[in-house]
């Protein structure tokens, strides 16, 4: 799917509509490999951090689990902030504690459910407000930890519409990330080539981002969905000898 989304980029570029890149940083981007500068495509920043994370969950958790994960990001992060997130590949980078965050509330979640819902909800949203004036070290990651903690303890008739519209957008969540900024960039060019009048702007801003959500679902079903059932059947194929393998052994 980022492939695609990097496709859709190199027609922007190539009809002159995104800024040019040379072809050799054009197809490292491509790679999602961490590089010390911004990528061809600027939402790709983020996903170099997430495969830099996956791969240290790779080697960790095997040998650690996930608390020697929790205590290498958390070491990492801090890390990060004391030397002023010097380059080193994304490892040693304030951007760990953002995943710390997700892995403790994994962990921490079944002690902690008793919370509930609403009161992690109010607390870490009151909490991120006060921080933007009285901001510290860590603070949105912490408020946000707080927050999903609450989110995933919610009871909603999730089947049902609306609330069936959040799933779906959840689904579709990597590829309305991906697009998003392709779709902004097209829609403004739309606009200037409809000669769209002023009164209109504000509704164009809500068609745009109804667009952005029906591309991305589509494109979750006919790319997203079908790739993950693909690698779901080799993870399957690559396990059956491993099973079989322990069952004749025992």
């Amino acid at each position: 799917m980022y492939w695609v989304a990097m496709a859709a980029v190199a027609f922007l570029i190539a009809i002159g509509k995104y800024r040019p890149e040379p072809i050799g940083h054009f197809l490292y981007s491509m790679t999602l490999f961490p590089q010390n500068g911004a990528p061809a495509y600027d939402v790709s920043w983020t996903l170099e951090r997430e495969l830099v994370f996956y791969a240290l969950a790779t080697f960790i958790v095997p040998l650690a689990g996930l608390r020697g994960l929790a205590i290498a990001l958390a070491s990492l992060g801090v890390a990060g902030w004391y030397f002023g997130n010097p380059w080193s590949w994304h490892l040693v980078s304030t951007t760990q504690i953002d995943f710390l965050c997700g892995v403790l509330v994994f962990l921490a979640h079944d002690w902690l459910k008793r919370l509930g819902a609403i009161a992690p909800i109010v607390f870490g949203s009151a909490l991120l407000a006060y921080t933007r004036s009285h901001d510290f070290p860590f603070s949105v990651s912490l408020c946000m930890g707080i927050i999903l903690l609450g989110i995933i303890s919610l009871r909603l008739p999730w089947d049902r519409r609306p609330f069936r519209w959040i799933i779906q957008a959840g689904d579709a969540s990597y590829s309305i990330y991906l697009l998003h900024y392709v779709t902004f960039v097209t829609m403004v060019y739309a606009a200037a080539w409809i000669g769209l009048p002023d009164w209109m702007c504000e509704p164009w801003r809500y068609i745009t981002l109804i667009v952005c959500c029906l591309v991305s679902y589509a494109t979750w079903k006919i790319i997203e969905a079908p790739s993950n059932r693909f690698a779901a059947n080799i993870t399957r194929q690559a396990k059956r000898p491993l099973v079989e393998s322990s069952a004749a052994a025992r």
